[in-house]
């Protein structure tokens, strides 16, 4: 499929889309808001959750659900061990940082002081939680806040209300909406306020952040800047992010060094993309804005 992106309805330099392959598509038989692969268990699989309501789902490829599991609280946001490949999931009404064990029981392992919109785990188990008006702070799986020479480990944000964790670099990557809508931003009723993409070392010590795509033209050298709304993120095997992005409807790829825009990867055939995470051999599971959400697993071009 070769395509051209449209900004504010003109042609931006950073089209043709290359081919992508597509695995499968599905339209799951329950609401989702997080989707986080399994590549621990077996490559093949994700785990899907809602932030209104209190299940968890691994399902396959072709969205067969191949297990529930009942939390009995609602699941604001999840994530999954790198190390053990066991769900972590955060919660709202009581500010609580949860764990399923092997033996599928939950266990609460420590509360944070604000309202935990998501969550990422590094290796060793150790937490990254975002919170609202808060900021994203560190913790080891006991809940003891992180420091390094006296100092806190923690970034500033707003609503940060998705995370991953890159295994090639050990960045932590969040989208923090700065508490304005889309319909609000596109308007530029609130121009101060700015979505964007948080990049960040293994202590949360920041490396860049995305407000808008710049990109440049190449015949007179100009930078051109175009909106940007991200609305989930995650890494490739190379430790660049991938960001899903409703001005463009559109999958684009930014460099995890320095946040310059690469290319764009997918366009949609109309609805938003809404949430994404990225399997081996670069297999994306993208969540789709429409009527029943649709999820597409693709293979694209690296």
């Amino acid at each position: 499929m070769l395509g051209t992106v449209l900004v504010d309805g003109k042609n931006t330099p950073f089209c043709p889309v290359p081919p992508r392959r597509v695995i499968s598509s599905f339209k799951p038989t329950f609401n989702y808001s997080v989707c986080r692969t399994c590549t621990y268990r077996s490559g093949d699989e994700a785990w899907l959750s809602y932030w209104d309501k209190e299940q968890i789902y691994r399902v396959d490829q072709k969205g067969n659900i191949k297990e529930k599991i009942e939390c009995k609280v609602k699941v604001q946001s999840l994530a999954v061990s790198p190390s053990t490949g066991r769900v972590w999931f955060c919660v709202k009404e009581d500010k609580s940082i949860r764990e399923i064990t092997s033996d599928g029981k939950i266990v609460t392992h420590f509360k944070v002081g604000s309202i935990p919109r998501s969550l990422c785990i590094m290796h060793e188990d150790m937490v990254v939680v975002g919170m609202e008006w808060s900021g994203i702070f560190m913790y080891t799986s006991k809940g003891r806040r992180v420091h390094v020479t006296g100092h806190v480990f923690r970034q500033e944000a707003v609503v940060p209300h998705h995370m991953a964790y890159s295994t090639t670099t050990g960045d932590v990557v969040v989208v923090d909406s700065d508490n304005v809508s889309f319909n609000t931003y596109m308007a530029g009723k609130e121009p101060r306020k700015q979505p964007r993409v948080i990049v960040m070392d293994k202590h949360l010590k920041l490396k860049f952040q995305c407000r808008y795509i710049d990109t440049m033209e190449s015949q007179t050298g100009d930078s051109q800047q175009f909106r940007f709304y991200p609305q989930d993120v995650c890494f490739n095997g190379a430790g660049d992010v991938l960001v899903t992005e409703w001005v463009t409807k559109s999958v684009m790829l930014i460099d995890g060094n320095h946040g310059h825009f690469l290319r764009t990867i997918y366009i949609t055939d109309g609805g938003k993309p809404l949430y994404i995470s990225q399997q081996f051999d670069a297999i994306l599971w993208i969540g789709h804005n429409n009527d029943t959400r649709t999820m597409e697993i693709i293979k694209y071009k690296k």
